[in-house]
């Protein structure tokens, strides 16, 4: 049988929880006109490079992006953001590899 990530990469749906700047629904993945921006204004402050994500947070926070459940988007959630590949416009399904020895 194949496996949920597999079926889900050949049925082009994404699996996982809420995405930052995406509505999900049915598995696919639509731009949130709400929480885009946010998104967009992390990636262009911290490229710079003289931003980091702890000053990002506090501009966010100052701004009134909030995270899911009320507060601060936290330098975790921040630095995730940045490091998700579905944020540079492409879905790695089936990311991992086996090294053979």
């Amino acid at each position: 049988t194949q496996s949920l990530f597999a079926q889900s990469i050949k049925n082009g749906v994404v699996l996982g929880a809420r995405i930052y700047g995406y509505i999900k629904k049915d598995g696919k993945l639509t731009i949130d006109p709400k929480t885009a921006p946010m998104v967009k204004e992390i990636f262009e402050k911290y490229s710079t490079g003289e931003w980091s994500t702890s000053t990002i947070e506090k501009y966010l926070y100052k701004k009134g992006y909030r995270n899911y459940k009320g507060g601060k988007l936290s330098r975790d959630n921040i630095k995730k953001i940045i490091k998700n590949p579905k944020y540079k416009g492409y879905y790695c399904g089936g990311k991992s590899r086996r090294y053979v020895h």
